[in-house]
């Protein structure tokens, strides 16, 4: 072949190669805009999920503030135990949003429900005597307070306590008879009959934690 036609064919080469380098450019950037369509895509179902989740559980959050609230009114204290846990488990999945209006209001209207829930039955059990004993209520309210945390766990021991020594400070009183500095023998077995009287009319009606 001559000189112009081996130029020609090399131009044509050249030519073809270019085009070859420009199709693989526009090629690159469809792939590179494809790949990035697809990154907001998943990005988007990965928020609406996670959106759809959180309404979800603030649903049932609010759904079981009203039941404890119903429970506390019902005296369903043993239900009011299982909803205060319930809640508390709800409220940590929203702990990053608590500043949230919505869900400081919904924190807020719990931590109030939690408050009368101790204050009455701190007063119910004021009520109680030694000889009547406890029933099946008070052991679902002991349940209530145990999940209220370590500040209601407190009262309930404060009262037990005074409830309990209420009954000696009656019998070894300095007026009485029993009271004499000769008796404290008798103090000691009165303290073993209480002792034992707890494990069986009171044990049963405590938390074993």
């Amino acid at each position: 072949k001559t000189d112009k036609e081996q130029n020609k064919l090399v131009n044509e080469i050249v030519g073809r190669i270019s085009k070859i380098k420009s199709k693989a450019e526009i090629s690159e950037n469809q792939v590179k805009t494809i790949c990035s369509d697809i990154k907001n895509l998943d990005n988007a179902k990965k928020n609406l999920t996670w959106t759809i989740s959180a309404l979800k559980k603030q649903m049932m959050l609010i759904t079981a503030i009203d039941q404890l609230r119903e429970a506390c009114i019902s005296k369903s204290y043993k239900e009011a135990a299982r909803l205060i846990e319930a809640t508390a488990d709800l409220l940590k999945t929203f702990e990053e949003y608590k500043s949230v209006p919505q869900i400081k209001q919904i924190g807020e209207e719990r931590e109030h429900l939690c408050n009368q829930l101790r204050i009455q039955i701190s007063e119910e059990l004021k009520v109680i005597s030694y000889e009547k004993g406890l029933n099946k209520t008070f052991f679902e309210a002991f349940l209530a307070m145990t999940a209220l945390g370590p500040k209601a766990i407190d009262e309930c021991k404060t009262w037990f306590c005074k409830f309990i020594l209420e009954r000696y400070k009656k019998v070894y009183a300095p007026t009485e008879e029993a009271g004499a500095l000769e008796r404290v023998k008798h103090r000691f077995h009165w303290l073993k009959k209480t002792l034992r009287d707890f494990y069986e009319r009171f044990g049963p009606f405590f938390p074993h934690d």
